[in-house]
């Protein structure tokens, strides 16, 4: 069980105290059938408690599965600020009593089986990282999009075409954005893209096509897409 501190005892000829920290495992709330929710919780003992001091200096990194936690991180699994093997900049979005903090707002953008780290911080070395047993597997999004793979920095417009693999609603009423890899679907479309509205012609595939979509000159990026379908919005 995890120490508690009201639950110690003075004992003549003994010592004892708290554990040191004690990673136990990675956990997916709401996740299911290869859908990735978002969440990834961190269970332990002696784990920040919840205060934005506490938790301020924990960081979470994604790597493929039974990779090097003293590797880079995974690009599939986006969300968590990570930047080489040991610099990543999103904390917990909370903790609970010291038994388990969580990281919200993540998604994925690729099939497959993934490992995740954790360093309690500082985070300044890849030996600062320590590796959680679990493992989330994703499955085949119901998406998939082309584009045209000859962009360059000089490119001023494009199309984008957004098909789902199986029936769905109608792609008239379809949207998209596009958002740095660092970010994930829940933040606003890049500025430096202006993408029509709704898109500018369909299939009964049923696919939707964005044409025209005009992009900054001398941009060079790589890019999540998002679609909103109905009341879902997906990567």
């Amino acid at each position: 069980d995890v120490y508690e501190a009201a639950q110690a005892y003075p004992s003549v000829g003994f010592v004892s105290g708290g554990v040191d920290v004690v990673v136990v495992a990675a956990e997916f709330p709401g996740s299911a059938d290869g859908a990735f929710a978002g969440v990834v919780r961190i269970t332990g003992a002696g784990l920040p408690a919840g205060t934005a001091a506490e938790l301020g200096r924990m960081r979470l990194k994604p790597v493929e599965a039974g990779g090097s936690c003293a590797g880079e991180p995974t690009a599939a699994v986006v969300g968590t600020g990570c930047v080489g093997s040991h610099l990543c900049v999103k904390e917990p979005a909370r903790g609970v009593g010291g038994t388990s903090v969580e990281w919200s707002g993540l998604s994925a953008t690729a099939t497959g089986t993934y490992s995740f780290c954790v360093c309690l911080g500082p985070c300044l070395s890849s030996r600062h990282w320590t590796s959680v047993p679990g493992t989330l597997t994703v499955g085949a999004s119901p998406f998939t999009f082309t584009a045209p793979t000859d962009l360059t920095i000089a490119s001023t417009t494009f199309a984008l075409t957004l098909t789902r693999t199986s029936a769905g609603p109608n792609p008239t009423g379809w949207t998209l954005k596009l958002v740095p890899t660092w970010r994930t679907c829940t933040a606003a479309s890049d500025t430096r893209f202006t993408i029509p509205a709704t898109p500018t012609s369909t299939t009964a595939a049923p696919a939707a096509v964005f044409s025209g979509i005009a992009m900054a000159e001398g941009m060079k990026q790589e890019y999540v897409v998002c679609a909103c379908v109905a009341d879902a919005c997906v990567a």
